[in-house]
C-alpha cells in the first residue's frame, strides 16, 4: 500500500522537479499531438454516433414509428429514451476512442517519452546511457508494440464491462472499479517500461519486473487515470509526468 501512495502522490509531485530543473520543454510536443488528435477525435465522435443513431433507428424502425406517434405518450417516452440512448452512445463512443487516442499518443511519442525518462534518471542519479540510432529505433519499435499490447487488454476488457454491464446494470459499480484498475494498470505500464527498456529487459522480463511492483504501475496510471479526462491539456500532463513519475520512482527503489 505504501508504494500506491507514494507513486500515486509522486505523480503529482513530478511537477515540482519539471520546475525545480526548468524542462517545461517536456510538454510541448505532447500538447502539440494531444490537440491535433483530440480535434480528430471530436469530428469522429460527433460524425460516426450519428451514422450509428441513424441505422440503429432505421433498422428498428423506431423513426417510422415517431413519426406517427409523436404526440401520444408513448411516442414522446420513445423520444425520450433515443434521446438518453444517443447521449450514453455518444459518451460511450468517446470513451473508447479516449482511450485508443491515449495509446497512439503514448505509440507515436515513444521515442520523447523514452528520452523524458533518460533525462529525468540522468538528473535524479546522474545515470549515463550511450544509446545509438539503431537501438532508439528499436526502442521506439518497442514502445509501440507494448502500446498496441496494453490498448488490446485494455478495450477488450472495457468492452465486456461494457456490454456486461448492459445486461447487468447492478454490477455497474464492481464494473466500474474493474475498468478503472485495468486503466491504471496499463497506463503506469506503459510509463515504467521505458525504465525497463533502459535497462535493457526484454518484453517479458518487463512483465514480470512490472507485475512485481504493480502497487506502483497502479498510483503513477491512476493519476494519469484521471487527468486523462481533461482534454489536451489533462492528456499532456498526465503523459509527460508520469514518465517523469515512473523513472524518479524506480530510480528511488533501486538506490534504497
Amino acid at each position: 500500500m505504501h508504494s500506491f501512495v507514494q507513486s500515486f502522490t509522486g505523480f503529482f509531485s513530478a511537477s515540482k522537479f519539471i520546475r525545480k530543473n526548468r524542462l517545461y520543454y517536456f510538454y510541448i510536443i505532447p500538447f502539440l499531438v494531444s490537440l491535433v488528435s483530440y480535434y480528430f477525435l471530436f469530428q469522429f465522435t460527433q460524425e460516426y454516433t450519428q451514422i450509428g443513431m441513424d441505422w440503429l433507428m432505421q433498422k428498428w424502425g423506431i423513426d417510422s414509428f415517431l413519426g406517427t406517434h409523436a404526440d401520444d405518450w408513448w411516442g414522446k417516452v420513445l423520444n425520450w429514451i433515443k434521446g438518453f440512448f444517443k447521449v450514453s452512445l455518444t459518451i460511450g463512443v468517446f470513451f473508447i476512442s479516449m482511450i485508443i487516442v491515449k495509446y497512439i499518443l503514448l505509440a507515436l511519442l515513444s521515442p520523447w517519452f523514452a528520452y523524458i525518462s533518460e533525462k529525468t534518471e540522468k538528473i535524479k542519479a546522474g545515470t549515463e546511457y550511450n544509446t545509438g540510432l539503431l537501438q532508439i529505433l528499436s526502442d521506439a519499435w518497442r514502445g509501440v508494440l507494448i502500446s498496441i499490447r496494453n490498448m488490446v487488454y485494455e478495450l477488450s476488457i472495457n468492452l465486456f464491462c461494457l456490454i456486461l454491464g448492459i445486461f447487468v446494470p447492478f454490477l455497474s459499480p464492481i464494473l466500474f472499479g474493474v475498468n478503472l484498475y485495468a486503466g491504471s494498470y496499463f497506463y503506469g505500464f506503459s510509463m515504467m517500461d521505458y525504465v525497463s527498456e533502459r535497462k535493457r529487459m526484454n518484453v517479458k522480463e518487463s512483465i514480470r519486473y512490472i507485475r512485481k511492483n504493480k502497487k506502483t504501475a497502479i498510483g503513477i496510471g491512476l493519476g494519469m487515470w484521471l487527468l486523462n479526462f481533461i482534454p489536451v491539456f489533462g492528456l499532456t500532463y498526465a503523459s509527460v509526468n508520469g514518465a517523469v513519475a515512473a523513472a524518479l520512482s524506480l530510480t528511488a527503489s533501486e538506490t534504497n
